[in-house]
C-alpha cells in the first residue's frame, strides 16, 4: 500500500478494506504500507489502522524479500486463512 496516494491515503484505504472485509467474513489480506513516514506514532498509526507491516523508504532489495517473504509464504498462510 502506497501512504501517500492522492485521493485517499494508505491509511484510510487500509481501514475501507478492513472494514469491507469484516462485513462480509472474508479472510484478511495482508497489507503493507511503503512510506517515508519512520517515526514509532507513524508505524502505531499503521498498525492501528490495520496494516500488517511497513516498509519505510529508502528500503532495501533485502527488506522488500523480507516482507515478501513473510507475507507469501505458506506459514502465513495458514495464519491468515488463506490457501
Amino acid at each position: 500500500m502506497d501512504g501517500e496516494m492522492p485521493l485517499m491515503d494508505g491509511i484510510a484505504a487500509t481501514r475501507r478494506i478492513r472494514e469491507h472485509e469484516c462485513a462480509r467474513g472474508l479472510v484478511k489480506t495482508p497489507i503493507v504500507v511503503a512510506t517515508a513516514h519512520a517515526l514509532p506514532q507513524d508505524r502505531a498509526s499503521s498498525l492501528r489502522a490495520g496494516l500488517d507491516g511497513d516498509l519505510v523508504s529508502p528500503y532495501s532489495l533485502g527488506e522488500l524479500e523480507g516482507v515478501l517473504m513473510r507475507w507469501l509464504s505458506p506459514e502465513a498462510a495458514e495464519e491468515t486463512g488463506r490457501r
